[in-house]
């Protein structure tokens, strides 16, 4: 795993979004075929959401396509999930209500009701105290801060490491909510919340 040793002692090589000489914007190209790359991402993030299994998590539930690789684990009623996109270059930490113990058919909504949180937005709702810094360290925002210059796969990697603190901060509360995170206030569809 050099690509996270290198990540880890801050030597990966990296490169710009500006090109000084130029004077022009340079995009990186989305990570869809850069594969050592983004199985050393996947991996990280694997063996990081494999610990949770210390608080009662399943292993490690992969799912992969072209354009995103999702690695979710489960308790009885939900499961946590990040989600990497390798065309919008970012990581999404989500909260996801089971179906007799499977995943959803949905992204947001199976059987007309919602299924995915941004765990974001479920620490919000739910009053749970995390360190709000983490919180916009993970957030989507952060694509445009301090490191938008470096590869995107270093960028990425940060985020996912911001939101498995997050995910440390708070895997107590989901344990102990795990029914009532689609069940509180805020979180019931429109036809049950009356």
């Amino acid at each position: 795993m050099q690509w996270n040793e290198e990540l880890q002692q801050g030597t990966m090589a990296t490169g710009k979004h500006f090109d000084e000489t130029a004077k022009q914007k340079v995009e990186w190209p989305a990570l869809t075929t850069d594969t050592e790359r983004k199985q050393e991402l996947v991996t990280t993030v694997v063996e990081s959401m494999r610990q949770l299994s210390n608080h009662g998590f399943s292993e490690p539930i992969i799912e992969s396509t072209d354009w995103a690789t999702s690695v979710a684990v489960k308790l009885k009623a939900v499961a946590v999930e990040i989600e990497i996109d390798w065309r919008e270059l970012q990581i999404f930490s989500l909260i996801v209500k089971l179906e007799n113990g499977r995943m959803p058919n949905g992204y947001f909504m199976s059987n007309d009701l919602p299924c995915r949180y941004y765990l974001q937005r479920v620490i919000k709702d739910r009053g749970w105290k995390v360190d709000v810094g983490l919180l916009s360290k993970g957030s989507s925002g952060a694509r445009h801060g301090s490191r938008s210059r470096e590869h995107p796969a270093l960028r990425m990697a940060d985020q996912f490491s911001s939101y498995r603190k997050v995910i440390e901060s708070c895997v107590g509360q989901i344990v102990r909510e795990e029914k009532e995170i689609f069940t509180a206030r805020g979180f019931e569809s429109p036809s049950t919340s009356q």
